[in-house]
């Protein structure tokens, strides 16, 4: 477990040397690997498996919602005073807002991510101004930093896997992808997968397909790639007007997916302009 979350942390330190536009960006995400990892570390997910496996053959098989939120208190509270010493100045007042409360009213949180895991749309809605939805928007970044690690933890202790997932939604937690992966393998040149924005998960899905809406005719499924990142690109469906990104370890085999599609904003701010939205946003909101 702990090679995945240092292969993450040494990415993103690499990276921050080399791309003076995301160097913020990265360093925070280096201290945010380290909190996660010590919050996997601490989890008797093996005394969990029991409680939050599907019956068998169904996927998801993990259900999200029968997480022992009672239990994860304390690992939460611990993320919250890591990122409290290490954050900006806004993710630094939100974690002290947060370890202010009680543990029933700080779990809330937690119990609003969990409920809205699968669902990719989930959160503040753009004609929702409640005080509720401000709430909910201010501390996403808590809830999904924390359960990304629990669910990641979770993921990586269990084998079960279906011999023919093709969904858009990851069959361990059903979250929607944060980023496609090219590779080469003997039986497939330019295979493409998906990979989950919360456990990192990783499963195989059809190349000329879009991963929201299913669109699957070429001329409305263009790419977009830079020159100065010659191995992430924009993978847009003009059908549903949503984009994801795309690391091709073809042109950077020692790429890690989930950090490299971070590091690249300027293609986030390109498919802005153009109108599209992202299928998922990443930990960052980015």
């Amino acid at each position: 477990m702990g090679d995945l979350w240092r292969i993450r942390r040494d990415r993103a330190a690499h990276l921050a040397g080399q791309t003076p536009h995301a160097h913020e960006i990265l360093t925070f995400y280096v201290g945010l690997a380290e909190a996660q990892e010590r919050v996997a570390d601490q989890l008797p997910v093996a005394d969990w498996l029991s409680v939050v496996r599907s019956d068998d053959g169904d996927f998801p098989w993990c259900r999200v919602a029968r997480l022992p939120l009672d239990q994860l208190a304390l690992p939460f509270q611990d993320l919250l005073s890591s990122v409290a010493g290490f954050g900006t100045e806004r993710i630094k007042d939100g974690a002290h807002s947060l370890l202010s409360r009680n543990d029933d009213r700080r779990l809330d949180v937690l119990r609003t991510a969990v409920s809205t895991c699968g669902n990719p749309d989930s959160g503040r809605k753009e004609d929702d101004d409640s005080e509720q939805a401000d709430e909910i928007d201010d501390f996403s970044f808590y809830a999904r930093a924390f359960l990304e690690a629990v669910l990641t933890a979770i993921a990586r202790s269990d084998s079960r896997q279906p011999t023919d997932w093709t969904q858009n939604s990851c069959y361990v937690c059903g979250a929607a992808p944060q980023v496609a992966v090219l590779r080469d393998l003997p039986d497939a040149v330019g295979r493409r997968s998906l990979v989950c924005s919360m456990c990192a998960t990783e499963w195989r899905f059809q190349r000329l397909t879009c991963p929201h809406c299913g669109e699957t005719e070429a001329d409305k499924l263009p790419v977009h790639s830079a020159e100065s990142i010659v191995h992430v690109r924009v993978d847009a469906c003009t059908t549903c007007s949503r984009y994801i990104k795309a690391v091709d370890l073809r042109a950077r085999g020692h790429a890690e997916p989930i950090v490299d599609e971070l590091a690249a904003v300027e293609l986030d701010v390109w498919a802005r302009e153009q109108g599209l939205k992202k299928i998922r946003t990443n930990v960052l909101g980015l």
